[in-house]
C-alpha cells in the first residue's frame, strides 16, 4: 500500500511537469512520454512513425510520415467490412515527356481503386500539419532531462530543410529544387511534371519564385508509392492487385507499386508547416540561449518570410484567407475554412512576435535585415487589422473576420456583405463557406466543425471573444460544441469530442479531443483571471467566471482520464471498442499491431473507422496517427500551440483596430 501511495505521488509530480507556468494533469507518465517520443522518432519498420531520407541535402534525415498503417490493418479489417472490396487493377501510363513522367494508377473501374489510393497515401505520405505538430513535440521533449540523450531539436529541423529543398524525401528521378511548390502558373515542359497548371483567380500578382509558393498539403516520400500490401507476406499483394501493362524496360514499376496524389495546396496546412510548427519549436530551442531569441537568420523564420506573399495573395477583401488555391471553374473557388483561418491568425500572430524579438535582441542583425523585418512586420499588421493587400485592394484583416456574423440580420444564409465567421443564433463559429467573386460578400456553410471553434477560441482567447460577444460567450461555444459532437462511452460519462456535427455521438478522435482539452485549458486560465480580477468585471461576472472554472474543470478531467483509452496500449484491449475488431484473430492482436515490444506507444486517430462527413471530408482510421500523438505530448507539457508568445494558456494580445 505504501509503494502504492509513493507511486501514486511520483506521478502526481510528474504529470503536472509545465514549461508554461500552469498546473493540469496528464493522461500519460514520464514513461508514457518517453514510449510516445520512441514512437515519434522511430524507423516505420520498427514500428515507428519517421523514415530516412535519400534525396540530395535530406540524404539520411529523418522525416516524419502521418501514420503507421501495417497491411493486416487494411487485410484483416478493412477489406473485410461489408461493402469493401478490395480487388484492384493498376494501369500504366507512358508518359509524354520522360520515364518520370509515366504514372501506375489504380484503374477507376476497380471496386477496390479509392481504397487502394488511400492505403498508398496513408502509408507513405506525409500531411504538412501533421509534421509541424512533431516539430513542436519533439522540441518540447528535448527539453526534458529524460531525452538528453537524443538531438531532437536536429530531427526536429529536418522537416525545415525539406521545406526548404522543396522536393521529396526519397529520390525518383532527377531532384528539382522547388519541384513541390505550387506555382501560380506551372509551364508546360517545365520539368515539373508533378503537378498539373494552377492558374489562381485569387492572385493578381503572380507567383514564379518557388520558395515564396505553397506546399501541397501531403508530401509523399517518392513518386512511385508502396502499397502497404507489398510486404515480406505477399497474400495480401496476390490476391487482391494486378497490373497487367507493366513496362519492360523500366523495372522501377513494379505490381504494387503507384502513383498517386494528394497534392491539393491547402492555407491551413502551410500556416502549421510554415509558421506554427517551425517558429514554435524554434522559440523552445532558444528562448534559454543567450539571446533568448530566434536568430533572423535561422532556417525556420526564412521559410516563414519567403511564404509570406502568398499567405498575403489569398486574403480576401473580407479579411479571411482562401482555403486553397484553385483552377478557374472548380467547385472550391472562393472556399473559406474558418479553423484555416484561426491557424492562420495564430501563424502571423506567432511570426510577428518572433521577428519583434529578433530586431531587438539579435545582435547579427543587419541593416537591411531590419527593413526586411520592418517591411515584413507591416504586412503581417495589415492581415490581422486591415489595410492595402498587395493587390491594391483593401482588406478588413483578420480580426474583423472573426468579430462579424456570419449570417444576415434575419439569420437567412444569403450573401452577407462584410460578414464573418460568427453565428450569433448558434453561438459557435461557423465551419466555413465562400465569398463572391469580388472576395467581399460572404455565404456561411451550414456544418458545424469541432476544431473551427476549439481552435479559434484557443487563438482568440476569453476576454477578446467575450468582449465581442457578451460575458460567458466563451464557455457557452464550449457547451454547444459538447452538445453537438460529444462522445460518451459505456460509462455516459464525457470522453471526448469528433469532428462535427454530423458524428451522431458515434466517434471519439484522439487529436482533436486533445485540440478541445487545449481549449478547456485556455478557458480554465483564462476564466480563473476574470474571477480574480479586481476591477475589469462585475461582481455577478466574477461569481459566474468561478462558477464556469468548476463545470470546465470537470469536463476537462473527464477527457484527460478517458483520452488514454485511445492510446495503442489499451485501445486494442477496451471492451468499448470491440466493434472495430471482429476480424482479428485474438483479443490481443490490435494491440500487437502497433506496439514493438511495448517500446513504443501511440495514440490512434479515431475510435473506428468513420467517413468524416463534412465538406472535404475523409475516412478517419483507428490506427496509430502522428497528430493524435503530438497532441497529447503537447498536454503532457502544458504546450498551447497557439499562444504565440510562451505556448501558455494565457490569451494572445490582440488589439482589436474597432475598439479605441
Amino acid at each position: 500500500m505504501i509503494k502504492q501511495i509513493i507511486a501514486l505521488f511520483l506521478l502526481s509530480v510528474i504529470t503536472s511537469l509545465s514549461f508554461a507556468g500552469a498546473d493540469f494533469t496528464s493522461a500519460d507518465s514520464t514513461d508514457t512520454v518517453r514510449k510516445l517520443i520512441t514512437f515519434l522518432t522511430a524507423d516505420w519498420t520498427g514500428h515507428g512513425v519517421t523514415y530516412m531520407g535519400t534525396a540530395g541535402d535530406l540524404m539520411n534525415r529523418p522525416l516524419p510520415l502521418t501514420y503507421y498503417a501495417p497491411a493486416d490493418y487494411w487485410g484483416k479489417y478493412v477489406c473485410e467490412m461489408p461493402g469493401n472490396d478490395c480487388h484492384v487493377t493498376d494501369i500504366y501510363h507512358a508518359g509524354n515527356v520522360d520515364a518520370d513522367n509515366s504514372t501506375l494508377l489504380p484503374d477507376p473501374a476497380s471496386p477496390g481503386a479509392a481504397l487502394q489510393s488511400e492505403r498508398a497515401l496513408i502509408s507513405n505520405g506525409t500531411d504538412i500539419y501533421d509534421a509541424a505538430t512533431w516539430q513542436i513535440a519533439l522540441a518540447l521533449a528535448s527539453q526534458d532531462h529524460q531525452f538528453n540523450d537524443k538531438n531532437l531539436f536536429s530531427v526536429a529541423n529536418d522537416q525545415n530543410i525539406l521545406l526548404q529543398q522543396g522536393f521529396s524525401g526519397e529520390a525518383f528521378g532527377p531532384l528539382i529544387s522547388g519541384g513541390n511548390r505550387i506555382l501560380t502558373d506551372t509551364p508546360a515542359g517545365s520539368g515539373d511534371s508533378y503537378h498539373s497548371p494552377i492558374m489562381n483567380r485569387y492572385f493578381k500578382t503572380a507567383i514564379t519564385d518557388r520558395k515564396k509558393a505553397y506546399f501541397p498539403r501531403m508530401v509523399t516520400r517518392q513518386r512511385l508509392l508502396a502499397d502497404p500490401f507489398v510486404n515480406p507476406d505477399t497474400r495480401y499483394l496476390l490476391s487482391y492487385i494486378t497490373a497487367p501493362n507493366l513496362p519492360t524496360t523500366d523495372l522501377r514499376y513494379k505490381t504494387g507499386l503507384i502513383t498517386v496524389f494528394d497534392n491539393k495546396p491547402v492555407t491551413g496546412e502551410n500556416v502549421w508547416a510554415f509558421l506554427i510548427g517551425p517558429l514554435q519549436a524554434a522559440q523552445i530551442k532558444y528562448k534559454r540561449s543567450k539571446a533568448g531569441c530566434v536568430p533572423y537568420h535561422d532556417i525556420a523564420v526564412q521559410n516563414a518570410l519567403d511564404i509570406l506573399f502568398a499567405f498575403q495573395a489569398m486574403q480576401s477583401p473580407l479579411g479571411c484567407l482562401y482555403y486553397t488555391t484553385v483552377t478557374d471553374g472548380s467547385p472550391e473557388n472562393y472556399v473559406v475554412s474558418i479553423e484555416n483561418n484561426a491557424s492562420a491568425l495564430a501563424g502571423l500572430l506567432t511570426l510577428q512576435h518572433v521577428l519583434m524579438q529578433t530586431k531587438q535582441y539579435d545582435t547579427s542583425v543587419s541593416p537591411d535585415d531590419k527593413i526586411s523585418i520592418d517591411d515584413a512586420l507591416s504586412k503581417i499588421d495589415i492581415m490581422l487589422r486591415g489595410g492595402m493587400t498587395i493587390s491594391g485592394d483593401k482588406t478588413e484583416g483578420l480580426i474583423h473576420f472573426f468579430r462579424h456574423d456570419a449570417y444576415a440580420t434575419d439569420g437567412s444564409a444569403t450573401e452577407v456583405v462584410n460578414g464573418g465567421a460568427w453565428d450569433r443564433q448558434k453561438q459557435l463559429f461557423v465551419i466555413g463557406g465562400k465569398t463572391n467573386d469580388n472576395g467581399d460578400r460572404w455565404t456561411p456553410g451550414p456544418d458545424v466543425s469541432v476544431d473551427a471553434n476549439t481552435w479559434t477560441v484557443s487563438v482568440l482567447g476569453q476576454p477578446l471573444i467575450d468582449q465581442w460577444f457578451g460575458f460567458g460567450t466563451a464557455y457557452q461555444i464550449w457547451k454547444n460544441v459538447r452538445a453537438l459532437s460529444s462522445y460518451s462511452g459505456n460509462d455516459h460519462t464525457l470522453w471526448g469530442v469528433g469532428y462535427s456535427a454530423n458524428d451522431d455521438h458515434d466517434v471519439m478522435s484522439a487529436e482533436w479531443t486533445a485540440g478541445a482539452i487545449n481549449m478547456l485549458r485556455v478557458l480554465i486560465t483564462q476564466y480563473k483571471t476574470a474571477a480574480d480580477s479586481s476591477s475589469q468585471y462585475t461582481a455577478a461576472q466574477k461569481a459566474q467566471a468561478t462558477q464556469i472554472v468548476e463545470e470546465l474543470q470537470a469536463d476537462h478531467d473527464s477527457m484527460v482520464d478517458h483520452l488514454a483509452r485511445l492510446r495503442s496500449d489499451q485501445y486494442g484491449k477496451d471492451p468499448t471498442f470491440d466493434e472495430v475488431r471482429p476480424f482479428y484473430p485474438d483479443p490481443d492482436y490490435y494491440s500487437k499491431l502497433f506496439s514493438a515490444g511495448g517500446d513504443t506507444l501511440s495514440y490512434v486517430y479515431a475510435s473506428k473507422r468513420y467517413l468524416i462527413r463534412f465538406p472535404g471530408g475523409w475516412f478517419a482510421n483507428p490506427i496509430p496517427s502522428t497528430a493524435s500523438t503530438t497532441w497529447p505530448v503537447m498536454l503532457y507539457y502544458q504546450f498551447n500551440p497557439f499562444n504565440a508568445i510562451d505556448g501558455g494558456y494565457e490569451p494572445n494580445q490582440i488589439a482589436d483596430p474597432l475598439i479605441p
